[in-house]
């Protein structure tokens, strides 16, 4: 809801540089990363993630699925994401978790 709220704010209402920017917001939602990652995976006959315009799909063989292999490079920057984010949050909880340690000790006198 809020996304597209600011993707109408500064893309329009209805326009193709709007619906970029829905994507592109929508996709630091780790639930937005996981649904597309697993709509690629488990429906092969997805060919792609982003906004697609018609004069895209001239060529294109629809209804022939993607190999595996070409599912794994579709959906390469949604797990490059949430691997990055597993780490940056595990890093933030460290980070706080040494912190709250040492205070511990430094009240205990140790």
């Amino acid at each position: 809801m809020i996304v597209q709220v600011i993707a109408t704010a500064v893309g329009g209402v209805g326009t193709f540089r709007s619906a970029q920017l829905e994507v592109l917001l929508s996709r630091i939602s780790p639930n937005t990363l996981f649904a597309e990652s697993a709509l690629a995976l488990l429906s092969p006959s997805t060919r792609t993630l982003d906004v697609v315009m018609f004069t895209q799909l001239e060529g294109a063989l629809m209804g022939s699925p993607l190999p595996f292999g070409q599912s794994l490079l579709l959906i390469w920057p949604q797990l490059s994401a949430m691997t990055a984010l597993l780490v940056l949050l595990f890093t933030a909880s460290y980070v706080v978790f040494q912190r709250q340690e040492m205070q511990t000790h430094k009240r205990a006198g140790l």
